[in-house]
């Protein structure tokens, strides 16, 4: 379908609230069967699942009635996770080689195959944005392509540049690199020939990461406190080391929820597309907490069917009283008969069942809501103007992100 032939946005009702249709079913029989086949392939289905997975999501959220589309598929993302282990073994191993030989010269105390392990921060930053690029790269909204422009290597010093501030300050500057980063990503993202832009300060990440680091620093230096004195200073550190803790866990999931909105309300889409968000820290706990009871009472019933089948199951097989199984003589190793071999059997289905189950029913009732709720309290003032939008050229990535999978710093959805 061509976008003169999609529904235009009116002008005079240009403000869009966004809505998702995803569903719980189709996405618990997703994961299910491509969790299944992940275990059966050890390990390479979850590319397609992968895929899979941000089809469902991009086709979920609705924007003006019109839903996202993903065209990423796993067959890319394996040939591109292949390529990245290959470029990566070369550049980690040069590293490493100089890193090392620098580390058992210079800082034999540190050693050197510690220091080696720095190679692998840039590769970080330089993945993460390639991830996002691809994400970018592979989604359309009404036809129209979203895109970033070539920036991996400007980031990634950027990255590490703030990095030696952050720890430079024990971690109070951790507010500016986070919007200095996002800022630097999200002014090279398009959609066709509309242009992203973040306005605001870095001092609108600092008032809520401030709730988080000081509960954090207090408990830093209690424990540093407790390491230093020992048994006379545990009856007054200890509490403020647990409260810091405890008080800065949840300061960090406010910040977390806390920057976002505001990004997002400072974010300019062309010349008159802005955004607005209202999410709430204490309505993301409610429902990370509300769906991890769920989980952790449905996988208790899902334990318990799955146990009793398979003890009914080894009975009927003639395995008998699994526990009085005799071990082998010299005692090593799984029992030598068969009642043995039926509990070992039993008991590696019933650990690879409940960890199928268990991440199937956390994408359901936890992340799934979580995606919801961020979609449905977005507002889309001035959306008139995404009428107006012109198609950009595609972007081959070839890496389809496979250095950002192979180091684990994907960019999600």
């Amino acid at each position: 379908m061509s976008l003169a032939a999609l529904p235009r946005i009116p002008r005079r009702r240009a403000t869009v609230v966004p809505c998702y249709a995803g569903r719980a079913w189709p996405l618990l029989r997703l994961m299910l069967g491509g969790l299944s086949l992940v275990v059966l392939t050890l390990g390479i289905w979850r590319f397609w699942l992968r895929a899979r997975l941000r089809r469902h999501y991009w086709s979920a959220i609705r924007i003006a009635g019109q839903p996202l589309e993903f065209t990423g598929t796993g067959a890319e993302m394996f040939l591109g996770f292949l390529i990245a282990v290959i470029v990566l073994a070369v550049v980690l191993g040069l590293a490493n080689l100089v890193l090392g030989f620098l580390g058992m010269a210079y800082l034999p105390a540190l050693g050197g195959f510690n220091l080696s392990i720095l190679g692998a921060v840039p590769l970080m930053y330089l993945a993460s944005y390639r991830a996002r690029r691809y994400l970018m790269a592979r989604t359309r909204w009404r036809g129209i392509r979203f895109g970033m422009t070539p920036g991996a290597a400007g980031y990634t010093v950027r990255g590490l540049g703030y990095l030696f501030l952050a720890a430079a300050t024990l971690g109070l500057l951790v507010p500016l690199m986070d919007f200095r980063l996002r800022k630097f990503a999200l002014d090279r993202t398009w959609f066709g020939d509309l242009r992203f832009t973040q306005e605001g300060s870095w001092l609108g990440f600092l008032r809520p990461w401030l709730w988080a680091w000081l509960p954090l620093a207090a408990a830093g230096l209690a424990v540093a406190g407790l390491a230093e004195w020992e048994a006379p200073g545990w009856p007054a550190l200890a509490p403020v080391a647990v409260i810091g803790a405890l008080a800065g866990g949840l300061g960090l999931v406010n910040y977390r929820v806390a920057a976002r909105r505001y990004a997002i309300c400072h974010t300019r889409l062309g010349q008159g597309v802005r955004f607005a968000s209202a999410l709430r820290t204490r309505r993301v706990i409610g429902i990370a907490c509300a769906g991890a009871l769920l989980v952790a009472l449905i996988m208790l019933l899902v334990l318990a069917l799955v146990s009793g089948a398979l003890w009914a199951i080894a009975a009927m097989l003639g395995a008998g009283d699994v526990l009085s199984a005799p071990l082998r003589p010299d005692g090593a190793g799984l029992p030598g008969d068969a009642r043995g071999l039926a509990l070992a059997g039993a008991g590696v289905a019933l650990y690879l069942i409940a960890t199928i189950a268990g991440f199937a029913l956390a994408e359901v009732l936890i992340f799934q809501p979580l995606v919801q709720y961020h979609v449905e309290t977005l507002t889309i003032s001035g959306a008139g103007e995404l009428d107006d939008a012109l198609q950009r050229p595609p972007d081959a990535m070839p890496e389809a992100g496979g250095l950002a999978d192979v180091l684990d710093v994907g960019a999600g959805i």
